[in-house]
């Protein structure tokens, strides 16, 4: 199966890669908000639930779609059905501004909605400690809040996200610049901190990790033996950390927690400037984290743009469960480019990014203007090599912000959206005034279950080609195999037929039938080889 796995990961053929892309098209889209900016200061995040989605964003409104602001910028959570229709809107928060980072499905139905919410104990916010405290809200499945809680001390604490572990609490983790409160130690001037909260929001346990200069953790996930695995950026040679960075900016920070939360061991990656991880994920035989990259040297070897200047390539790095690179990659164009998100399929990982490039990586930028972003999906094989990529957006800023494979073999995008023009890809009745920004759901086909030709071993022969009433599949193989099958694809990668291949004669036929006229991909599988190709039917 791992061999198979790994197989499947190689590249389409070229005008297979150009046409799934370009075939990419949303099908449903709407925009949400009110006269004054949604989604501008966070991403905009999005979960499935039976009757719909919830979407989390943070809004200045106070009419449109927006009501019960409370003034300086609010959490705002609604719920639409699948129609895109609001059932229900709340907004959360107090007089100062919220900021709200991160969306999770509680097990009784509601939502655990977390965020950072400024100095103030007014309208729903109590407990603050000062500045910026890590905000809580648990809702019930209609949003209505049933408790919050504020976590930190008198100076600053800013949420970066959160995980649920395996015992159903939370982890909270961010930075801080406290030393007092909630908040235990402090080793510089801003360091890692994380707490664990049990559902009802009491804290477990919470421990700062830094050094004299800048520390942040962005991602953190449960290991195997009961620790924890996080990554995150840091600036400092002292305190906890272990790296020389004297000569950096910052490095890319992999910390490995045993289960009594003490450092195990940690990594400092990067090159001369500035590197980030915001997101880690356990695969088969490793770890994969994602970020940005600014340099050019040391564990970078790549960067489109010029280094130094503050300009990001998104930075995918591959390592083993110990931290060291197996492999990385960077990818982007000469402008800035940022991650947000990724998912990983049968086939490879499909990458939610922002760009304002227009050359390299990068094409289809529908900006008309320098360092203005369109979202930007990236789909990579198992080895970091591009399968295809695509922007969609319009002639302003279209910012990243979730996104989610549906059941019905979709995939949803929440984003930050600013006015169209005609030919944008946004095509909503804008709430704002000009300049002022909407949340941006839209909805795409997509099918990643296409299998990837390997042609080591075996030999197939397709004929005719073009075809109109049937196709035969002359093939060969080294050994005898009866888990042999057929199987054909279109160009988005939707199952047009499946059938076993019982005899070992050498041939098979398909009959297309009532199947449209166009280019499609099939692959005869093999034990654990494939052979694919393109066949094409026509009237």
């Amino acid at each position: 199966m791992k061999r198979l796995r790994l197989l499947i990961a190689l590249i389409f053929t070229l005008v297979s890669l150009i046409s799934f892309s370009q075939d990419l098209q949303i099908n449903w889209q709407q925009c949400y908000g009110g006269s004054m900016p949604e989604g501008y200061f966070t991403p905009t995040l999005i979960e499935q639930v039976t009757d719909g989605y919830v979407i989390l964003s943070d809004t200045d409104s106070n009419d449109g779609d927006v009501s019960g602001n409370h003034g300086n910028g609010d959490f705002w959570l609604f719920k639409i059905d699948f129609s895109g229709n609001i059932l229900w809107s709340r907004c959360y928060g107090g007089s100062m501004i919220e900021n709200a980072r991160q969306l999770i499905k509680s097990e009784d139905g509601g939502f655990f909605v977390m965020g950072e919410t400024g100095n103030v104990n007014d309208g729903d916010v109590s407990g603050n400690h000062g500045d910026l405290d890590f905000w809580l809200v648990k809702t019930d499945a209609q949003g209505l809040i049933e408790w919050q809680r504020c976590y930190g001390g008198t100076s600053q604490e800013v949420l970066v996200n959160t995980t649920v572990l395996s015992n159903n609490n939370l982890l909270l983790y961010g930075k801080s610049t406290s030393n007092d409160g909630d908040v235990s130690f402090n080793y510089g001037t801003i360091d890692a901190w994380i707490i664990e909260v049990t559902p009802e929001g009491e804290i477990v346990w919470e421990k700062s990790y830094g050094g004299i200069h800048t520390e942040s953790i962005n991602s953190a996930i449960e290991t195997s033996d009961g620790g924890l695995l996080l990554c995150g950026y840091t600036s400092s040679s002292d305190g906890v950390l272990e790296c020389d960075n004297s000569m950096t900016v910052c490095d890319g920070w992999i910390i490995k927690l045993d289960d009594d939360r003490n450092i195990e061991w940690q990594k400092c990656i990067g090159g001369t400037y500035s590197e980030s991880l915001v997101r880690v994920i356990s695969i088969e035989d490793g770890y994969l984290f994602l970020g940005g990259s600014d340099s050019r040297d040391g564990d970078v070897s790549h960067q489109h743009g010029d280094v130094g200047d503050g300009l990001l390539d998104v930075w995918v790095v591959k390592t083993d469960f110990d931290g060291n690179i197996l492999w990385e990659r960077s990818l982007g164009g000469s402008v800035d480019d940022r991650f947000q998100n990724i998912i990983q399929s049968v086939n490879g990982y499909l990458l939610l990014c922002s760009s304002a490039s227009h050359n390299y990586d990068v094409s289809g930028n529908h900006s008309g203007a320098p360092n203005i972003y369109d979202i930007w999906l990236v789909k990579l094989n198992f080895e970091g090599e591009i399968m295809w990529e695509k922007c969609i957006g319009g002639h302003l800023d279209q910012i990243a912000g979730d996104f989610l494979l549906t059941d019905d073999n979709s995939l949803m995008i929440s984003a930050y959206a600013n006015q169209v023009h005609e030919g944008d890809d946004v095509d909503c009745d804008f709430s704002g005034i000009y300049n002022s920004s909407d949340v941006w759901i839209f909805k795409m086909d997509y099918y990643d279950n296409i299998l990837i030709n390997t042609g080591k071993k075996g030999h197939v022969e397709v004929s005719p080609n073009p075809s109109k009433d049937y196709v035969y599949f002359k093939y060969e193989f080294s050994d005898y195999s009866d888990k042999r099958s057929l199987v054909i694809y279109d160009l988005y990668g939707k199952l047009i037929h499946s059938e076993k291949i019982t005899d070992d004669t050498g041939l098979k036929i398909w009959y297309p039938g009532n199947v449209s006229s166009g280019i499609y991909l099939y692959s005869i599988i093999d034990k654990d080889e494939i052979i694919s190709g393109k066949v094409i039917l026509i009237d």
